[in-house]
């Protein structure tokens, strides 16, 4: 983030702050943020205000239709609102959410049986695309609704949305597993800037440049 120039189309995608403990993955859109998880998402505020002093615009925050989600965007914007930034809360995106899922009834019960290596069989085309979209449709499809929601110059755009989604984009943009890399943490994330017809990746020192017509 330090990095980027003054007037760069930013889009930081982040997983929500830290929740309770998920006991069925059939009632997981329940689960909210712990005391911790609140106080790292307006701690999460206080960080990105303190690169506000040199980009000209305005944070824009957005998130997953799940509450612990929207909990960390509001989290978020507390932090910023302490320290003055300009910010809008500008709601919901489904492309945020759980759009890969087709069948949730069948998907809940690959996922009792898979359980941990849940992920690993849906990126690995195990799981039936009737069930859950293919990996690469859904990560095309994740980049696109990423780069179609791109700021104006100057402003910063944070999108707050689950593991599975940055675990998906990390794999598909950069081949980085997590199994290699290791699970997306709690408000980890994906930066990504947009220029004309490119856009640029970068998750720690790992990145790429993605051509938009190719989309």
């Amino acid at each position: 983030m330090r990095a980027l120039p003054e007037a760069a189309r930013a889009i930081l995608l982040v997983r929500h702050a830290e929740r309770g403990p998920i006991v069925d993955v059939a009632t997981h859109r329940e689960v909210l943020l712990t005391p911790a998880g609140h106080e790292a998402a307006r701690a999460a505020g206080h960080l990105l205000a303190a690169l506000a002093p040199r980009r000209a615009g305005r944070v824009r925050l957005l998130h997953s239709p799940v509450e612990r989600c929207a909990e960390t965007a509001r989290g978020i914007g507390h932090g910023l609102r302490e320290r003055d930034v300009e910010h809008a809360l500008h709601g919901e995106v489904g492309m945020l959410g759980e759009h890969y899922v087709r069948d949730v009834e069948r998907g809940n019960a690959h996922a009792r049986q898979h359980r941990h290596a849940y992920l690993r069989a849906w990126l690995d085309g195990v799981i039936p695309d009737d069930v859950l979209v293919a990996k690469r449709e859904a990560g095309r499809g994740q980049l696109r609704a990423v780069v179609e929601l791109a700021p104006a110059a100057g402003d910063l755009t944070v999108m707050v949305t689950h593991d599975w989604n940055i675990a998906l984009l990390r794999e598909t943009l950069l081949g980085l597993t997590h199994e290699a890399f290791g699970w997306p943490g709690f408000l980890d994330g994906i930066l990504f800037v947009v220029e004309a017809y490119e856009v640029r990746v970068r998750v720690g020192a790992h990145d790429a440049v993605l051509d938009l017509r190719a989309l």
